[in-house]
């Protein structure tokens, strides 16, 4: 009993051991099957994560191989002739040798080579272009430009020639009808220049240039009616004030004896040429004032024109002009 009551302590000190163990071992089950319940989901997260990409890359490849269903047919806006939206089928078109691409391009800057400095500088800047104008061929438009270097030279035989050339290469060409048209007039043949101008205005009935033609043919004829009625045909078609058409206007209307008028379209005249192209257009606002008898103003045009006269052809017969000019003026 005695040995009994020794080991008692030691006993119960074993019984608590061996209890602490059994809860530490439960405690260490419960927590592994804890961690593998979260493992297990962890996984099944990292499948469907997977699941997902698969079958993206799956859609992916199935777009990428399946052509969209956007209008085949191209755009017909020649800045823009692809269907932006449908790559496949322009690369097709592209490589298809049956389908070529149909692209239209618009020779605009052409139009402005058109300008040989006298009539037709106005047609360059009109504020339409026709279709007409638009397709001249490019060796036409070469032949054209040789005609104008001619004419500027005062070689009318040459720019006749040279013109002629272009119109066999494209008969419907307005502007080489027009510099024809000029080259007879500074030869005197104003009936040929007349068929030529009046060819260039059927062809295009919007082509100012060809009215301004028809317009010093009726004033170097003394036909004044018509001068106006054409001058003002091509001030219409005119974005900008045209000396050319405002002298033809302004000359017409002094003929028949509308002074004011005429000043006023003379005047404008005189503003639009600010190179001082016309010197006749000094000349004529002299013949003005001094119908309307302002000597001091016609005294001034006298000397302005004798500025800037830089075209000696029938310098004798100015110069008489301008002595009875003078004569009057002073007179007054």
């Amino acid at each position: 009993m005695s040995w009994l009551k020794r080991s008692t302590p030691c006993l119960l000190a074993m019984f608590a051991c061996a209890f602490c163990a059994s809860a530490q071992s439960g405690s260490m089950s419960a927590s592994a099957g804890g961690s593998g319940s979260a493992a297990s989901s962890t996984g099944a997260a990292v499948a469907n994560a997977n699941a997902a990409a698969a079958a993206a890359a799956a859609d992916s490849d199935a777009s990428m191989a399946t052509p969209s269903t956007a209008p085949a047919d191209m755009r017909t806006d020649p800045y823009s002739p692809f269907d932006s939206s449908n790559p496949t089928v322009n690369l097709r078109r592209l490589m298809s040798p049956d389908e070529p691409p149909e692209l239209t391009v618009m020779a605009v800057d052409s139009i402005n080579q058109e300008d040989c400095g006298t009539w037709t500088a106005v047609g360059a800047r009109s504020a339409t272009v026709s279709m007409t104008r638009l397709e001249v061929p490019g060796k036409a438009r070469g032949i054209y430009q040789h005609a104008c270097g001619e004419l500027k030279k005062k070689k009318m035989e040459n720019a006749e020639r040279e013109a002629e050339k272009a119109l066999d290469e494209y008969h419907k060409y307005p502007a080489a009808w027009v510099l024809l048209g000029e080259a007879y007039f500074d030869t005197s043949d104003m009936t040929e220049a007349e068929k030529a101008c009046s060819t260039a205005s059927q062809i295009d009935p919007g082509y100012a240039a060809s009215y301004l033609c028809l317009a010093a043919i009726a004033s170097k004829r003394e036909n004044w009616d018509e001068a106006r009625k054409f001058s003002d045909h091509a001030l219409l078609l005119a974005p900008l004030k045209d000396c050319f058409a405002l002298y033809y206007r302004a000359e017409a209307a002094f003929h028949q004896q509308d002074l004011h008028a005429a000043e006023r379209s003379a005047l404008d005249a005189a503003g639009a040429d600010a190179s001082h192209q016309m010197p006749e257009i000094e000349l004529l606002l002299a013949r003005i004032y001094s119908a309307m008898k302002k000597s001091d103003e016609a005294s001034v045009q006298i000397r302005n024109y004798l500025k800037f006269n830089h075209k000696p052809d029938g310098q004798a017969a100015v110069d008489a002009e301008l002595a009875t000019l003078t004569d009057a003026t002073q007179a007054k």
